[in-house]
């Protein structure tokens, strides 16, 4: 007992040693990378993988989303129906709630009519793909009944995901004094869209055809999220894109939100109030677009997905009592890896590790996965994760080893004591009775 109690200081003190040297070594040297020069007011830009912010500009600024609204739509109609192919029927009241706003007559539509029957899926492609108001009044009727009750369900679902500065009061995201988001809240609400596969698929789709319905003929859809297709517009394709939504007004200006993947980094944008500036040339550019060009090339080359830490890593060892000969000590690992966004020039020496072991004496038996610590990772003064420190292999335990701890463990009972002298006791006399018995006097002879 008197040697784990040295190894453990030992190992206590070697850890507050290593901790104290690296924190003097670490200084406020982190590498720091210049971010891009946009023309949007706002933007920001989260690696998903690791779900580090990368970039962010005016990210929680409240803002009209314009119909960047419409993936909170689209999120409640995949989490309310199982089956996409269920078909909706058009109602008056869906379409007179569209074009009771004034500016839905210039705003992108479907010409759904009343009466008219499609299926969940293609009402999605039509708002998702080319960005129809008239299908998300249809959408949110279908959920909830009518624009108000739906919209009411899109602030609280807002709330849900952690949105602080988001409110909804319709589900197109037409001009409205009391519709607003942020940038880094409809980065919220689209990674949990982005959960549905159905939703991936359809809001990366470039073009689609629509098969006629009960009242309108075939309906050929094109994207208007220019990175993704040159069908409409040039100038903006993006290989690494995938979705998601464009928006505009002239109150909101140009807005996107998209995603793009390059090796292992898997990063999501937003862009809000852009402009189109004049080229000269009877042209003009879009900022949104070329500004998430830029967004995802300054992440892809400023950034790298480091692994600071293995699962297959040997952090410590940890002494066991009554252990099986050969196999005295615990082996820790981290029970899963970590890794971080890091900028491309970081610094390896700023990487350290804090280890918290069990206070607790470690008794065999233990089991390989059994916890007995954790390990922080740090860069710098920055704490990137905290996992549990688990044994990597079982270390048996000794049966004679553990028997001998009962039997003195049971010895050093007081009762027990005490019954053992009481039972010798009563033995000496025993003996004593044995080697020494008592003589009888001989009988008195009567006289005559």
């Amino acid at each position: 007992m008197g040697k784990v109690k040295k190894i453990l200081s030992l190992l206590i003190i070697m850890h507050f040693c290593t901790i104290f040297c690296t924190s003097a070594l670490a200084a406020d040297s982190i590498s720091t990378v210049d971010g891009p020069t946009l023309n949007s007011y706002a933007a920001y830009l989260f690696d998903l993988d690791t779900n580090t912010v990368l970039y962010a500009q005016n990210e929680t600024e409240v803002l009209e989303p314009a119909s960047l609204t419409k993936v909170m739509t689209a999120l409640l109609v995949l989490e309310t129906y199982d089956d996409l192919d269920q078909v909706i029927t058009v109602t008056q009241s869906a379409i007179d709630s569209f074009y009771d706003h004034p500016s839905a007559e210039y705003s992108t539509k479907a010409d759904l009519a009343p009466g008219e029957q499609m299926s969940l899926r293609n009402l999605l492609y039509c708002m998702l793909v080319s960005s129809s108001g008239d299908a998300a009044c249809v959408l949110a009727e279908a959920v909830s009944g009518s624009q108000a009750a739906f919209a009411e369900r899109m602030t609280a679902r807002a709330a849900e995901l952690g949105c602080e500065n988001t409110q909804f009061v319709n589900p197109h995201g037409l001009h409205s004094s009391n519709h607003y988001s942020t940038a880094a809240d409809l980065a919220k609400i689209t990674m949990a869209a982005l959960e549905y596969d159905s939703f991936v698929t359809i809001c990366n789709t470039a073009s689609i055809e629509i098969p006629a319905t009960n009242l309108h003929e075939a309906r050929y859809l094109k994207t208007t999220n220019y990175l993704l297709s040159t069908n409409t517009v040039i100038g903006y394709l993006y290989s690494r894109a995938c979705g998601v939504k464009t928006g505009f007004t002239s109150q909101a200006g140009y807005c996107l939100i998209s995603t793009a993947q390059s090796g292992d980094m898997d990063l999501l944008g937003v862009t809000m109030g852009a402009e189109a500036t004049d080229n000269g040339d009877g042209s003009y550019t879009i900022h949104s677009f070329t500004d998430m060009v830029e967004l995802f090339e300054y992440g892809f080359n400023s950034f790298t997905n480091a692994q600071l830490l293995s699962d297959l890593d040997i952090i410590t060892e940890l002494p066991v009592e009554l252990a099986a000969s050969g196999a005295d000590v615990a082996v820790l690992s981290p029970s899963r890896s970590v890794s971080a966004m890091l900028p491309q020039d970081y610094d390896a020496s700023l990487i350290r590790q804090k280890i918290d072991l069990t206070d607790e004496p470690v008794v065999a038996p233990v089991e390989a996965g059994q916890i007995l610590g954790s390990v922080s990772v740090y860069y710098a003064d920055t704490c990137i994760d905290t996992v549990d420190l688990v044994a990597i292999a079982n270390v048996e335990r000794s049966e004679l080893q553990f028997w001998r701890q009962q039997l003195v463990l049971y010895w050093e009972k007081p009762w027990v004591k005490v019954t053992v002298f009481g039972v010798a006791a009563l033995f000496i006399l025993y003996l004593l009775r044995l080697c020494f018995p008592k003589r009888r006097k001989a009988p008195r002879r009567r006289r005559n």
